[in-house]
């Protein structure tokens, strides 16, 4: 059961994804976000730094909660035997991220407007792979993906795995309307071609 604290926190970042989404990051102010919740603005500083740190939860959210629905969907009957491939666990997480494109979509354009080193789209990014090293096993890592060193890996991992995805959830459907494709056979195009650049240089980094 949520506590009074924790649900409030839940309706401002509710509301603050439906007035990202609706009017832009900079279109939208703290004090929007409090009148459209119906609190004192003073109330959302007491759960959040600032805007950025809302926009950076929402992502975090964004990340647990496909977490857990891979997690969920990974094997059936606790059967280990029974795990998807990687290629259909990808296939899985960007049906899962389309649901949450519109906000997807305003991280991404503010990341790019952002000139200053708080940008939130690299930092939940460095959050992400940083955990993914994590339960490789840190510096063990090295000795299983081939990278020399966490450096090299969060390269590999942002460009040719973190960014594509992303990206592709945001531009998938203008794609479709721009070259008059069907969005199931330009997924299709697109794992393909996932599998033969990020999970096959993958492969190869593990059979060094």
């Amino acid at each position: 059961m949520r506590t009074g604290g924790e649900e409030t926190k839940r309706k401002i970042l509710a509301v603050a994804e439906d007035l990202f989404s609706e009017k832009g990051f900079d279109g939208t102010s703290v004090g929007m976000i409090a009148d459209a919740v119906g609190i004192n603005k003073g109330l959302i500083y007491y759960h959040f730094k600032n805007k950025n740190d809302i926009m950076i939860s929402l992502f975090l959210n964004v990340i647990e909660e496909l977490s857990e629905y891979l997690d969920k969907n990974s094997t059936r009957s606790g059967d280990a035997s029974l795990s998807i491939d990687t290629t259909e666990k990808i296939r899985q997480e960007i049906g899962f991220l389309e649901k949450r494109k519109r906000i997807l979509s305003v991280i991404v354009m503010e990341a790019l407007k952002s000139e200053d080193e708080d940008n939130f789209l690299l930092k939940c990014a460095q959050m992400h792979l940083n955990h993914e090293i994590e339960e490789i096993g840190g510096i063990e890592k090295s000795k299983t993906t081939g990278f020399s060193g966490d450096n090299e890996f969060l390269v590999y991992e942002f460009f040719t795995g973190f960014v594509p995805i992303i990206f592709f959830v945001v531009m998938k459907e203008k794609w479709c309307r721009f070259y008059g494709c069907d969005g199931d056979r330009l997924l299709d195009l697109f794992l393909d071609s996932f599998e033969r650049t990020h999970l096959a240089a993958h492969m190869r980094q593990t059979k060094r």
